[in-house]
């Protein structure tokens, strides 16, 4: 049985004992328990996931995650670099304009 990630939250939301419930999903689901544990730390992003939760599904979920991460990451990186330009340009930029005073009186 496959459940999708609405049913896998939906079950451990009702059970009574969660951390017993985490095992029994990863029986039900034949899916390692880090992933049960993976998906309901990460509730946001499987909620509204309507296709069975399999490990090959899991694992295509991964690597589109992962791109979406990476090209955010890369972002930031160019983002940081920028800042880190303006920052260097910026905090000498007084100095060198108080040295250019000096010199000219």
């Amino acid at each position: 049985m496959q459940m999708t990630g609405y049913e896998l939250l939906a079950n451990y939301e009702k059970a009574e004992d969660k951390d017993k419930q985490i095992q029994i999903l990863s029986d039900l689901n034949h899916i390692p328990v880090d992933m049960v544990c993976f998906v309901i730390d990460n509730r946001e992003k499987f909620e509204n996931l309507e296709t069975p939760l399999s490990t090959e599904e899991f694992a295509k979920w991964c690597e589109t995650e992962l791109d979406r991460v990476d090209a955010h990451i890369h972002a930031q990186e160019i983002y940081y670099r920028e800042i880190c330009n303006v920052y260097r340009i910026a905090s000498t930029y007084g100095k060198r304009v108080q040295n250019r005073e000096q010199r000219i009186s």
